[in-house]
């Protein structure tokens, strides 16, 4: 009876002793806390000829009656955390259009506080669309790079400045934008794939990027010790990740998308005049050329050159009245006119074959969803 009494004595102390443990840990969804100091002690109660002796307390060496020295190990560092993109489709970008984001989410699912070095790039040609779509990369993306949220959950350049995670807590997220600048060149519909890297740093630094974290797998476990362990990446089962986390998301470009047309009309002939004309010798003919920009960017400097067979076909000047060679307009609108027999090439000139519309004081542009019309006349030569 008196040994079952001692035992149950015995639980309870071992169990209050875990709940006091347990109370004194701090939660997290990874575990206890790295650094986390836990120890234990294990005491027995005997008797020598009827008489109660000094309790044994343990340690991991032995100890003497009342000695007060506790088994004590430290939580070693499970360096764990995910990296995955926010983005739902890829990102539309125009032709270097500064500043577009894709964005990622990453989240310490480790029971430490880390750094994270951020590391975009362009993937290679043929690279797959992550979303699925048909196109694959072809293009790259310039001035690629890494920023981390200051908070808002909004794209800012102006705030989200800094490049590297500092500090992340145990079970935090933070979103981190990758902002890049459009091609130089390209057409609607053109991928660029990008991924990034997250590699893990030392945390307990604020305001610096900590060092490189290594691994423990090689050494046996210290007591004394916070050692490392890289979790991340793995499913189910053992295995060792290696502290690098990689993510893609991607552009696409969406640009000016022009299409030209032209056609042409008789104006009038030495015998029908403007009624019912045909194109005979002596008749006047408008050639019209369209442009039409059915893309999201507008474009800019635009020039025409059209080649006029002179042997079959002859530039009409003054066509709309003095000086008033080509006229052009923009979505139906009010035509402007400019003079090409003056010698000057700065907005459009006639210089025998070629007629040239557009020029440094005449900055064509078709806005996005547009129309140019360009127009000027010729004649038939007379037999």
């Amino acid at each position: 009876m008196k040994t079952a009494t001692k035992s149950t004595g015995l639980i309870i102390r071992l169990g209050l002793s875990a709940i006091v443990l347990l109370l004194g840990q701090q939660a997290l969804a990874a575990g206890t806390a790295a650094g986390t100091t836990v120890y234990n002690q294990a005491s027995v109660d005997y008797d020598v000829n009827g008489t109660d002796q000094t309790d044994i307390l343990s340690t991991a060496f032995g100890s003497p009656p009342g000695t007060a020295d506790r088994t004590e190990f430290r939580v070693d560092n499970k360096v764990d955390f995910s990296l995955v993109r926010a983005d739902v489709a890829l990102q539309t970008t125009g032709l270097n259009d500064t500043d577009v984001p894709t964005r990622f989410t990453l989240t310490n699912e480790g029971n430490s506080v880390q750094d994270f070095r951020l590391t975009p790039d362009n993937l290679p040609d043929t690279t797959a669309d992550p979303f699925g779509g048909p196109n694959p990369d072809n293009i790259d993306m310039a001035a690629l790079v890494a920023y981390v949220d200051d908070g808002d959950g909004l794209w800012n350049p102006a705030l989200d400045t800094e490049t590297f995670v500092d500090e992340l807590a145990a079970d935090a997220t933070v979103t981190i934008w990758v902002s890049g600048t459009g091609p130089a060149a390209g057409a609607t519909g053109d991928v660029a794939v990008v991924d990034l890297d997250a590699t893990v740093r030392e945390g307990g630094t604020g305001g610096t990027e900590g060092g490189p974290v290594t691994q423990d797998d090689g050494d046996a476990d210290d007591p004394d010790l916070v050692q490392v362990v890289f979790a991340d990446g793995i499913a189910v089962g053992p295995g060792l990740g290696d502290g690098v986390e990689t993510a893609q998301s991607g552009y696409q470009v969406s640009t000016a998308a022009l299409a030209i047309t032209k056609a042409v009309t008789v104006i009038s002939d030495p015998f029908n005049d403007t009624t019912n004309p045909k194109a005979i010798p002596g008749a006047i003919l408008e050639y019209s050329i369209v442009i039409v920009n059915s893309g999201t960017q507008d474009a800019d400097d635009i020039v025409i050159t059209d080649d006029i067979d002179t042997l079959l076909l002859t530039f009409v000047g003054d066509a709309y009245g003095p000086d008033l060679d080509v006229r052009y307009e923009i979505d139906g609108g009010p035509f402007s006119y400019c003079d090409a027999s003056d010698g000057t090439a700065t907005d459009c000139d006639f210089a025998t074959p070629t007629l040239t519309v557009g020029g440094t004081t005449l900055s064509l542009t078709v806005g996005a969803g547009e129309t140019l019309t360009v127009e000027f006349r010729v004649e038939i030569p007379a037999i």
